[in-house]
């Protein structure tokens, strides 16, 4: 087991916007990489992958969206685990059911609202990746090629030893 040293809040304030700035965008390439292991090991549907579909803050928006299947008139902003994962289970059939009928060009398809910010005219919700394109190895050979492309500018701006590292 591979266990790496976490750098100082003052060293990572010193290269980053912000510490929240930092541990946002760590979070959210785990979280992604995450779904798509998911994904392949078939533990969330293929729709999982629909990336336009989730905010910069995943978590956060997927709260939000589970906390709006309350209701209206209820003040209930607390709610155990098992409730949060039955309304998840929900927000996912609806994305499916969003996903294949943004896709359907019949005249009778349901057809939900979608914010001007998130419409987007030449995007077909079909065009996943077939998922036999995607491997491990590729997801692995993936961040090799991006930690490679990030020594340059890692030089340029003098960052600490322990950052190359990673």
């Amino acid at each position: 087991m591979r266990t790496t040293k976490r750098p100082s809040i003052r060293k990572i304030e010193g290269n980053f916007i912000s510490f929240p700035a930092f541990y946002s965008i760590e979070l959210n390439a785990h979280v992604l990489t995450f779904i798509l292991l998911l994904v392949l090991n078939k533990k969330l549907p293929i729709e999982s992958l629909n990336i336009c579909l989730f905010s910069s803050q995943p978590s956060e928006n997927m709260f939000r969206c589970a906390r709006s299947l309350t209701g209206p008139f209820s003040t209930m902003t607390n709610f155990t685990v098992q409730q949060f994962l039955s309304k998840i289970r929900k927000i996912s059939i609806l994305n499916e059911i969003k996903t294949l009928e943004a896709s359907n060009v019949d005249s009778n398809a349901i057809k939900f609202p979608t914010h001007h910010k998130q419409h987007q005219d030449n995007l077909s919700l079909s065009m996943l990746t077939n998922l036999d394109e995607i491997t491990i190895d590729k997801i692995e050979e993936n961040i090799y090629e991006a930690y490679e492309y990030t020594k340059p500018f890692m030089e340029k701006l003098q960052m600490p030893s322990f950052l190359k590292k990673k």
